[in-house]
């Protein structure tokens, strides 16, 4: 009978054989929680279809409270434009040929078509030297199966201005006119700047404020400090005066 500690040989061949059980358990676990995930899946995507439906819903019931407030809004000279521009990252797209046409904006709308989480930003401008029609408009339709956005877009004219040598360079409005990018400041735009437009006019009013109560403490604390160094020269004099 042969004992003491196995063999360097057959150690390897019972540590390979282990490895090859385990990997095998592995295997047939990630198989079965594959299944399982799969049918997560299915239900986030049914979830999902079923969210658009009720938030199509109240989209719709909330579309003439919108309206309401967009007359009222569009009270206010270039509200949608201050608007657009104060909004980051959104304002990072906008350059200073696209804040021309900005000028001549009146009013934007969103409004959402079907129950399939599809939506329309409509952009409405005065007559302007820049472009034709007046109203633009960029449509968004998501899958939530095919996880695939199309997009479809008005039809724009861009007028040649004969004194310009120079080609524009219009960011925001090349984007906005045609299908080609990325769609996830469509996104934003609607539920960020369409949703809370007021909290986007009103940053630069509060960017003052924070900016005139910041220097109120400045100089509070400045008149501080003088009125330290103040009595503390007056002490220091008194102080000389006594060793007179």
């Amino acid at each position: 009978m042969m004992t003491g500690p196995p063999s360097p040989k057959r150690q390897r061949i019972h540590d390979n054989e282990s490895d090859e059980n385990e990997s095998k358990i592995v295997k047939e676990v990630l198989e079965k929680v594959q299944k399982v995930e799969e049918e997560l899946e299915q239900m986030n995507v049914e979830q999902a279809k079923e969210i658009l439906v009720i938030e199509a819903k109240y989209n719709m019931k909330k579309h003439s409270t919108y309206v309401k407030r967009n007359k009222i809004l569009n009270e206010i000279p270039h509200f949608w434009k201050k608007v657009f521009e104060n909004h980051m990252p959104v304002n990072g797209f906008i350059t200073e040929d696209d804040k021309k046409i900005f000028d001549y904006l009146q009013t934007f709308d969103v409004t959402f078509v079907g129950d399939d989480g599809t939506f329309k930003m409509e952009m409405t401008f005065k007559e302007n030297p820049y472009f034709s029609p007046t109203t633009l408009w960029k449509q968004v339709k998501f899958s939530v199966e095919e996880e695939e956005t199309e997009v479809t877009t008005s039809e724009i004219t861009w007028k040649e201005k004969e004194e310009t040598t120079e080609e524009p360079t219009r960011f925001f409005f090349d984007w906005f006119t045609t299908t080609d990018g990325e769609q996830e400041m469509a996104e934003i735009i609607k539920e960020e700047i369409w949703k809370y437009p007021v909290r986007y006019f009103l940053m630069d009013e509060d960017d003052d404020e924070d900016e005139e109560d910041q220097e109120e403490e400045d100089e509070d604390e400045e008149e501080e400090e003088n009125k330290q160094e103040g009595e503390s020269d007056d002490g220091d004099t008194k102080g000389d005066d006594d060793k007179e």
